[in-house]
């Protein structure tokens, strides 16, 4: 499969004339919202000047997404993933700005917010919840889809859940207002069939409208 260069997100920082095709990322994040790994180490990090110095890299086992070696150039990395090079001494973790993902250094490399996307019944009757970046929890908990939940890493064990509700400190992640951080002031639920869900959002001292599957809830309300 190839992605034509004109279609690849703004955040790959890959110049459009150079070559007809770019990288295509693989795993559970969409393509507008992930990074191959080869990508992030040439264009976005600089610690690389091909693809070939890009995938030697990787080979060697020195990258970390989530606490776990990933050697594959077309690897995608997503919101709220952590990176880390432990050679180098650089960790990350994905973030989302206006213009589209970006990387913030982190300390925090234990753990990772994640968002709860759905939930199945599976064998013996137990509840799993299927998050953002592809993983699976088996849980008793009361969690609905739009919830977060910190997870410890690498082993995936939920450390504290945040619910959808009025007062959730939230990212918006697509829209116009894509980027934008603020707390949840109130939800309207679809009164049609084919209607969508909206919420009201105080975005420094300024309320805005937006669609709920949008929100990404990063926390509670500051004390």
């Amino acid at each position: 499969m190839h992605l034509k260069r004109y279609r690849m997100p703004a955040a790959w920082k890959m110049k459009t004339k150079e070559r007809t095709f770019a990288i295509v990322p693989q795993g559970a994040h969409p393509l507008q919202r992930s990074i191959p790994l080869a990508v992030l180490l040439r264009n976005m990090l600089g610690l690389a000047q091909t693809r070939a110095e890009a995938d030697a890299i990787l080979r060697e086992g020195k990258v970390l997404v989530d606490k776990k070696v990933r050697k594959a150039g077309d690897f995608g990395v997503g919101l709220m993933d952590v990176l880390e090079i432990p050679d180098a001494k650089l960790r990350y973790r994905i973030d989302l700005a206006k213009a589209g993902l970006d990387l913030q250094e982190t300390t925090e490399t234990a753990s990772k917010l994640c968002r709860v996307r759905g939930k199945t019944t599976v064998r013996g009757g137990k509840t799993q919840i299927n998050l953002h970046d592809g993983k699976n929890i088996l849980t008793s908990g009361a969690y609905r889809p739009g919830d977060s939940v910190l997870v410890s890493l690498p082993e995936g064990k939920i450390l504290e859940h945040f619910p959808l509700k009025k007062g959730a400190r939230v990212l918006i992640t697509d829209g116009t207002k894509r980027g934008l951080r603020g707390k949840l002031l109130s939800i309207t639920e679809k009164k049609t069939m084919t209607g969508k869900a909206t919420v009201t959002v105080d975005v420094a001292g300024k309320t805005i409208e937006t669609r709920k599957d949008y929100l990404f809830v990063l926390g509670k309300e500051a004390a």
